[in-house]
């Protein structure tokens, strides 16, 4: 695999820290009423929830100033594509500003960001549930959603889908740049001879597999 991550610099670079005050005038590109809003929890960007007074709610996104413009239309361009594939999937849906734009660009101290807003989905965090509730059942009826989800992205293609992302397992490579970090020998050693054995015995198999984009992140947070 010729582009082996070196680095990434989304989780390298600072995550915006805008106010609530500017996220406020951010969302007046898609919303002429007032709106209450309020700070979400984020990684690498920055999120906040929107409520209007129909008590209808979104998000409204920033993206890291390290975050490609390309990337982000090809999650929006997923989220299009499923709803028109699968309606009734609950999956969050791309929102158009008051000018029919899904993203605009913002700038603040020299750095550029990319502003989206998206519908909010409500429900539980997995890891909010108690563990009496994470049964077979619900394991079971997240395996069907991703199911459904990767069904509907069968076909669709984004000239962004195949940015290097580092959870990739063709990506595995990129690890062997870490072992330094690693202090324990033991350790070291286990992490070398994985990686040694993923990239013998597995990393050649991958020329033989289908390849589709799908959802790689289902996690209880």
């Amino acid at each position: 695999m010729d582009n082996i991550i070196t680095s990434f610099p989304v989780l390298e670079h600072p995550a915006p820290s805008f106010t609530t005050s500017e996220a406020s005038e951010f969302a007046k590109l898609w919303f002429k009423e007032t709106l209450d809003i309020s700070p979400l929890v984020s990684e690498r960007d920055q999120n906040f929830l929107l409520t209007n007074n129909k008590e209808e709610k979104f998000v409204l996104k920033i993206a890291n100033a390290a975050e490609p413009v390309e990337v982000l239309d090809f999650q929006n361009q997923a989220m299009n594509h499923m709803a028109k594939q699968d309606p009734s999937l609950p999956l969050p849906r791309a929102c158009l500003s008051l000018d029919k734009k899904q993203i605009h660009r913002l700038e603040l101290n020299g750095n550029k960001h990319f502003v989206r807003v998206v519908t909010y989905l409500r429900g539980k965090l997995l890891d909010d549930l108690p563990k009496n509730k994470r049964n077979q059942n619900l394991m079971v009826s997240m395996g069907q959603f991703l199911g459904r989800l990767d069904r509907g992205l069968f076909g669709f293609s984004h000239p962004a889908s195949g940015y290097a992302l580092l959870w990739d397992l063709q990506q595995t490579p990129s690890l062997y740049q870490h072992l330094s970090h690693i202090k324990d020998k033991n350790n070291l050693l286990t992490a070398q001879k994985t990686l040694d054995h993923f990239q013998e015995h597995i990393a050649p198999k991958f020329s033989l597999l289908r390849t589709q984009v799908i959802h790689n992140d289902m996690n209880p947070d």
